[in-house]
């Protein structure tokens, strides 16, 4: 699995955020984590689709019915009228859908099942670079981590507070 995912050709974007701090910083006001997650992934994605001239599909995991809607909204909306940052024109440009596709774990797919694979290694890894827990003993996620830290994309790891 160490060289498959060290072969493989990909960049990786992590975003972690610290739920706890984000709430009591913004109160009533916070957006939820899980819709700015994918609003800054979706940011660094159009970026790093703009950078190499190409286009993308965005997939996700689905984890229900009302919480698979609201993730659908956030894509659409960031679809119709952009972010903060970012113009809808500017996503349009790269996305190659108005909708983003969601699929149960069920349906075992692979690009799901290796996103599922890097995810806690990823956020361990940002989490220990940034100093905000001790490194871990040598485990299968530490050696993953040294596998795959150069295909993060540069502005593709993001820690939240």
């Amino acid at each position: 699995m160490l060289e498959f995912i060290r072969l493989a050709q990909f960049r990786l974007f992590t975003i972690v955020l610290d739920k706890k701090t984000h709430r009591e910083r913004y109160g009533d006001a916070a957006i939820h984590p899980y819709h700015l997650s994918l609003t800054l992934l979706l940011e660094r994605y159009r970026g790093a689709l703009m950078y190499v001239k190409g286009k993308g599909d965005v997939l996700a995991e689905g984890r229900g019915g009302k919480e698979d809607m609201a993730l659908k909204d956030v894509y659409e909306h960031v679809w119709q009228d952009g972010t903060y940052y970012i113009s809808a024109q500017e996503f349009q440009k790269v996305l190659t859908s108005k909708e983003i596709k969601i699929k149960k774990k069920e349906a075992n797919v692979a690009g799901l099942q290796i996103a599922d694979l890097l995810a806690y290694p990823a956020k361990q890894y940002i989490l220990e670079s940034s100093g905000k827990v001790p490194a871990a003993p040598a485990t299968f996620s530490g050696k993953l981590a040294q596998v795959f830290r150069g295909k993060f994309d540069l502005i593709g790891r993001k820690l939240l507070e």
